[in-house]
């Protein structure tokens, strides 16, 4: 149930990306780009691009050549290279809350439905915890304010 959520949520996640490209040659006012500017966006240097893979190769080489880990490399191959580069691109690790956005949020702003987010998405009880917290606070104040503007 839990892969199942997780991959609904991926998916309508990937469908508001691609909806948002859509609207990213549409200007903040409706307004479209000039089309003046476009050779510029087109252009793409390709030794440009290959230099920056540089440092990764030669950090590659050594550890395929030399049966290495990463912890017997020597520092010269590890200045520029950053070891967390990669992880916004890694899967997500599930010891906090989900999406990397608080518990007591998802449960605050959308209430039951971020208690039930939270629940299938996240393996601690305390992380559930805190959603619930979230949802009982915001039925509270939304409640008192309802009944005081009645």
């Amino acid at each position: 149930m839990k892969k199942l959520f997780q991959k609904i949520v991926s998916v309508f996640l990937v469908l508001c990306l691609i909806n948002l490209q859509g609207y990213a040659s549409v200007g903040m006012f409706g307004d479209t780009y000039s089309n003046a500017n476009d050779s510029e966006f087109a252009s793409f240097d390709e030794d440009a691009f290959y230099s920056e893979f540089q440092d990764i190769e030669a950090l590659e080489t050594y550890l395929s050549t030399n049966d290495a880990s990463f912890d017997e490399v020597d520092a010269s191959l590890l200045v520029n290279v950053s070891s967390n580069s990669i992880l916004p691109l890694a899967p997500a690790v599930s010891d906090g809350p989900p999406l990397g956005i608080p518990s007591f949020l998802w449960g605050c702003i959308l209430g039951w439905v971020g208690l039930l987010i939270v629940y299938l998405m996240a393996d601690d009880s305390a992380e559930t915890k805190k959603a619930l917290w979230g949802c009982i606070i915001s039925t509270v104040v939304w409640g008192g304010g309802y009944f005081l503007a009645y």
